[in-house]
């Protein structure tokens, strides 16, 4: 049987053999507690709605470009709830161990023989996290991201279609992103990659999200310019959406 796995059974032993609190009296009381705030955190997850945005950029010729978005998007984050506690709980132990031998080969002293109290600290703060009240964070950690949006170009006019998604990575989230554009009678197939990063300032189950994105994309202009080929503009774009969770 590995280390890991011997951890993560003392601490599950440990947060079920853990001495009830006076609030965890009534086995009834303290399920529907903990049914109510894995609910929350369920919900706190799930960002869906309109959203508003802005974005400037400029194209390797020198062409700038800016506009106003409208669209609808869906923003998961990793929140933790009881059904992950396993995981959560390895993954705490892992580090913690790792730390607390750390500091004590640095201190000179020997590597402890016996991990059942660190399971046991390591469990009880689980338990609280996962297990207690929300406690909303500016930046979660994005797990999926998918809109779809029009945007009104204010230079050099026309509009744009686009549609992309996005997989977390830590904080921001890397996505890849298709769009089309017709402006001055061309129309502009654009494919690109963007990388974000997810506010969530206010609220606890309900939270609005704000998304600030660098954006690179390729494009392929179909209208031939004089005698010249093609265009393939190379355009790079900043800018922030704003989304109102309505769910």
């Amino acid at each position: 049987m590995t280390t890991a796995r011997v951890l993560v059974i003392l601490g599950t032993l440990a947060i079920a053999n853990a001495p009830a609190h006076a609030d965890y009296a009534d086995d009834a009381a303290v399920g529907l507690k903990m049914a109510k705030r894995t609910f929350d955190r369920i919900r706190r997850g799930i960002a869906l709605g309109p959203y508003v945005g802005y974005a400037g950029g400029v194209d390797l010729d020198g062409h700038g470009s800016q506009g106003i978005s409208f669209g609808l998007g869906l923003y998961l984050f990793e929140i933790p709830t009881v059904f992950d506690i396993q995981e959560v709980l390895a993954e705490k132990i892992r580090a913690r161990v790792k730390q607390r031998v750390k500091d004590i080969l640095a201190s000179g002293g020997a590597a402890p023989t016996d991990l059942r109290e660190i399971a046991m600290q390591v469990a009880n703060d689980v338990k609280q996290e996962i297990m207690g009240p929300i406690q909303p964070k500016t930046l979660e950690d994005p797990l999926l991201k998918v809109i779809v949006e029009g945007v009104a170009l204010l230079s050099p006019g026309g509009f744009q279609l686009r549609i992309g998604a996005a997989k977390g990575l830590g904080p921001v989230s890397l996505g890849l992103y298709t769009a089309f554009q017709r402006s001055n009678t061309n129309n502009v197939w654009f494919l690109g990659s963007e990388l974000s990063l997810h506010l969530t300032p206010i609220g606890k189950m309900r939270t609005p999200v704000l998304d600030l994105f660098a954006r690179g994309e390729y494009g392929y202009d179909r209208v031939n310019h004089g005698d010249s080929p093609a265009r393939h503009p190379i355009v790079l774009t900043v800018g922030l959406r704003a989304l109102v969770d309505v769910l």
